[in-house]
């Protein structure tokens, strides 16, 4: 990657990433929506739809167990000296207190507590992902800068000895970008709510970010990719980005004789399983079911009728079902409420 630190470089290796891995983000963005926001589940048109809750009580009770359960910082003392026992003690204190440093500046961001959001994403996405630096603010003060990143939209390239390049892409308003990128220059006539997609990329050396911005007149190349922060070192001699997987599952790649011709994006689709992997299909089955039950149940509060008139115009004016009322009938009309359809015994 080192070869190709250009903007476009960059945004062309982000989106062959996408490419290979786009059967697991189809299954993480079905999750959210299915299982998580609980989407409508589909009918046709005339028929009620169910959506049971189970998917999205099953998870929160996960992530509460996960952020509930006592996180143990302990580097073992052994037989070492009164000295060294007390520096390994202090080391103990440190951690817990970079990592209530870490929550508060996570606060300041209006963001739940890292361990929230680690639960959340592991247990809904499969994965987990974010960047872990220490840093230093514009009036020189050092602070913990650890961001988690949602895998929906995290990108990353791995060698035989770990991370090469990880790299986060969203998509920011101008007003948002302005505040962080106040040098970056956008045309004159251009609406603050616009968005724009944005890379924010770390390697083993350097750090950019970078714009994919077709109407940027000061655009670095045809594509209108540019810096909004050009490369910079960040000191560490990793990629300093840290990733979970949940499951024990490896990648597994499709039958090399008859895989078809995604057999790499089939390695990665079922890698990192949401805590919905078992049951995905009984929830479907569930809701079709309940919603042909809601559907007759509905149905049974307003029966099919016919009315029978000597020249087959007659029609009621309100609903026959509403409230008992009266049904006025001509001498030679009758109405026939026809024979509710039951569920299957």
């Amino acid at each position: 990657m080192k070869d190709e630190l250009t903007p476009s470089g960059i945004v062309e290796a982000v989106e062959r990433q996408h490419k290979a891995t786009l059967g697991l983000r189809t299954r993480m963005e079905d999750d959210f929506q299915d299982r998580w926001l609980l989407k409508s589940f589909p009918v046709d048109e005339g028929y009620q739809s169910y959506t049971t809750n189970e998917s999205r009580a099953m998870a929160s009770k996960v992530m509460s167990w996960i952020v509930d359960a006592k996180m143990g910082i302990r580097i073992p003392l052994g037989q070492k000296a009164e000295p060294d026992r007390k520096r390994d003690s202090a080391k103990e204190r440190f951690i817990r207190g970079m990592f209530r440093s870490v929550d508060e500046e996570l606060e300041r961001q209006f963001l739940p507590s890292l361990l929230d959001q680690l639960a959340f994403y592991t247990v809904v996405r499969g994965f987990a992902f974010g960047r872990a630096m220490i840093s230093k603010d514009k009036d020189g003060e050092t602070f913990f800068d650890v961001l988690p990143w949602d895998p929906l939209h995290t990108y990353w390239s791995v060698g035989r000895r770990g991370l090469l390049w990880m790299a986060y892409r969203v998509n920011r308003s101008v007003a948002d970008i302005r505040s962080e990128y106040p040098d970056h220059k956008f045309p004159k006539d251009i609406d603050e709510t616009d968005e724009y997609e944005v890379v924010d990329y770390y390697d083993t050396e350097n750090n950019s970010v970078v714009i994919n911005d077709s109407t940027t007149p000061d655009r670095e190349t045809e594509d209108g990719s540019g810096w909004l922060k050009e490369p910079e070192p960040h000191g560490a001699e990793v990629v300093p980005c840290f990733y979970a997987v949940q499951g024990h599952a490896p990648p597994i790649q499709a039958d090399a004789n008859g895989g078809g011709d995604d057999k790499l994006e089939g390695a990665v689709a079922d890698f990192g399983e949401s805590i919905w992997a078992t049951n995905r299909a009984k929830y479907d089955s569930f809701n079709e079911n309940m919603s042909d039950m809601k559907t007759l149940i509905r149905r049974a509060r307003s029966p099919t009728y016919t009315i029978k008139s000597r020249d087959g115009t007659r029609v009621l004016e309100k609903d026959p079902f509403a409230g008992g009322g009266e049904i006025v009938l001509k001498e030679g009309e009758t109405l026939e409420i026809l024979e509710w359809i039951k569920m299957p015994p």
